[in-house]
């Protein structure tokens, strides 16, 4: 349950598709892209096909790969029938080389398996970590070459649909959970060979870890972030330590003023809208702080997410909602209720000065949470984005789910109340 404190800051917002009855959807029959396609985003509250969407967008890449083709994936959760059968008949019928590198949490689940049955040299599956979790850390060791998980959820095409170098990253995970149960995007690049071969070469070194053990603590120091045009690309893990929070890193290099167009109608004030499964420990609380003195100097700083953490100094009570010192309100900061279908994805986006550069469209997106496993112990991909087009669909997206998000903790829009008890299910 969430704890009842700072009912004051709270206020429920009712939309259509919070009702009990549910929200209503004209096109029932709405289907995945059948081709690569730059952005393609799920709804859990909508239909199977809906909810389905992402997952259904891999299986028709899956389907559209070219005979003795690679077909190359890295994906936390490997539990998904659809996915594994598409592969299994990749395999066969078209002779496409398929390497699949799973966190281990679903080595005996029958997709895995299946995968693993009908895979023949030079195809395999294979999955990290011994899977022996160590108590004083928390960690799991199910990871390549971090200690805790591999978390990774991205899938490179080397020919689908008559498109070559095609790369996914995807917050959503193979399963019937943080799948279709929550919301996701997927960001598509085609015909990138660039992006393209820095994700296999991160494959290659996660394949050859496989093991906590045999891994490199600070994979991001020794395979620093690179840069090639629109794309950056920041793999994890990263040595533990407060300057070492990639996330919190990427923000400082924002500046809230200097633009001549975008942003803010008053000003073209830089803005930042964050959408976050969760927001919680060290990693989340230095990325909170750094929220916060955006928002103090003259940021408009959006956020909405799923579990933000209510610890006493963590990132929402010592970090976001502290009170501004500056002429700002605050940042505006929303949370879906625990029995609404919440957000599982890692989005961070920037509508203004950024990297030096005045009026710039950005977005972050990829497997990486903002807590304490992710800048440092998991295997974790960001994939910077630096374009207009890109940055407006991500933007409706996150309007979009910000509306569906119950809980208003914060906001400049109107007074907030206290909760009600309204009924959600996901």
């Amino acid at each position: 349950m969430k704890p009842t404190q700072l009912l004051k800051t709270l206020v429920i917002v009712m939309t259509t598709s919070a009702l009990a009855i549910g929200p209503v959807h004209a096109k029932e029959d709405d289907d995945a892209p059948d081709t690569p396609e730059m952005f393609v985003a799920n709804d859990p509250n909508g239909s199977k096909n809906e909810r389905y969407r992402i997952r259904d967008y891999l299986v028709n890449l899956i389907e559209g790969a070219e005979k003795n083709s690679d077909i190359t994936i890295a994906s936390y959760r490997f539990n998904d029938d659809k996915v594994a059968e598409a592969l299994v008949d990749a395999m066969k019928s078209k002779n496409v080389r398929v390497r699949v590198i799973a966190d281990s949490v679903d080595q005996s689940a029958e997709p895995y398996r299946k995968v693993w049955s009908a895979a023949k040299s030079p195809s395999w599956i294979e999955h990290c970590g011994h899977g022996y979790p160590d108590p004083a850390t928390g960690n799991k060791h199910t990871s390549c070459i971090g200690e805790h998980i591999m978390h990774n959820k991205f899938f490179l095409f080397e020919k689908t649909h008559g498109v070559t170098n095609v790369v996914v990253q995807t917050s959503s995970n193979l399963n019937t959970h943080s799948g279709p149960k929550m919301w996701n995007t997927a960001y598509t690049a085609i015909a990138e060979s660039w992006l393209y071969n820095k994700h296999q070469a991160y494959f290659d070194d996660l394949a050859a870890a496989k093991s906590p053990a045999e891994g490199d603590e600070n994979y991001y120091q020794t395979n620093p972030p690179a840069e090639n045009g629109k794309y950056k690309v920041y793999f994890s893990p990263r040595a533990k330590g407060a300057d070492n929070v990639t996330f919190a890193n990427i923000l400082s290099h924002v500046r809230c003023d200097g633009n001549s167009s975008g942003g803010t109608d008053d000003g073209n004030r830089t803005i930042v809208r964050v959408a976050a499964n969760t927001i919680r420990g060290a990693g989340g609380t230095a990325v909170a702080d750094r929220l916060w003195k955006l928002d103090n100097q003259g940021c408009y700083v959006d956020i909405v997410g799923t579990d933000l953490s209510q610890a006493k100094d963590g990132p929402l009570r010592g970090g976001l909602l502290r009170a501004p010192t500056g002429k700002y309100h605050g940042p505006e900061v929303r949370e879906f209720s625990e029995n609404q279908c919440g957000t599982h994805e890692k989005n961070i986006l920037i509508d203004g000065f950024y990297d030096g550069k005045p009026d710039q469209k950005v977005v972050f997106t990829g497997s990486h949470n903002l807590n304490n496993k992710s800048p440092w112990y998991n295997d974790e991909t960001i994939l910077r984005i630096t374009d207009p087009k890109v940055h407006e669909e991500f933007k409706k997206h996150f309007f979009k789910i910000r509306d569906e998000a119950a809980i208003t903790w914060q906001t400049s829009k109107y007074e907030t109340t206290d909760p009600a008890e309204f009924d959600f299910e996901c």
